[in-house]
């Protein structure tokens, strides 16, 4: 699994590791050994591929994005935020960030698993280029088809 770094205009996104362990722990509510085993989770990812980025803005973890649940040529985009960090836009310019490397990746569509009532993440979707697909379970299902699609964002990628 080859996370590249992509550096935007306020964010980092760079691969997760054990030194994540305090800020996972407060994104997602979790405490210490959770927030451990979920780490080592993201590191010995058995999907096909995977791909984990925490997101940082000004030197500081303030999230996580990813691409999982990879089956042929689709994947599923999954964003968490630091509350303290919400509404400033950071999961849209992640996302806009890692949608460029789709077509890399060997991804035509995208799919957003959101919860009805998580507005704020049905937004990020919104704004990426989603579209609401159908509901599923507990889950409403959005959509991006990526094939052909021109992502520019001003992203710089490290080797």
């Amino acid at each position: 699994m080859h996370v590249p770094t992509i550096k935007t205009k306020r964010l980092l996104l760079r691969p997760v590791d054990f030194s994540d362990n305090e800020a996972i722990r407060k994104i997602k509510n979790v405490d210490p050994g959770s927030a451990e085993a979920w780490i080592e989770g993201v590191l010995d990812l058995d999907q096909p591929r995977s791909y984990v980025w925490a997101i940082e803005a000004n030197r500081e973890m303030i999230g996580t994005i990813c691409f999982w649940n990879i089956h042929d040529d689709v994947a599923e985009i999954g964003y968490d935020i630091d509350p303290d960090h919400h509404n400033q836009g950071y999961a849209t310019e992640a996302g806009q960030a890692i949608l460029t490397l789709c077509q890399q990746f060997g991804f035509t569509h995208v799919q957003a698993y959101c919860q009805p009532d998580n507005h704020a993440s049905i937004h990020v979707a919104l704004k990426l280029g989603f579209t609401f697909t159908r509901s599923e379970n507990i889950f409403n299902v959005y959509t991006k088809k990526v094939v052909d699609s021109a992502f520019t964002c001003g992203v710089i990628y490290y080797a």
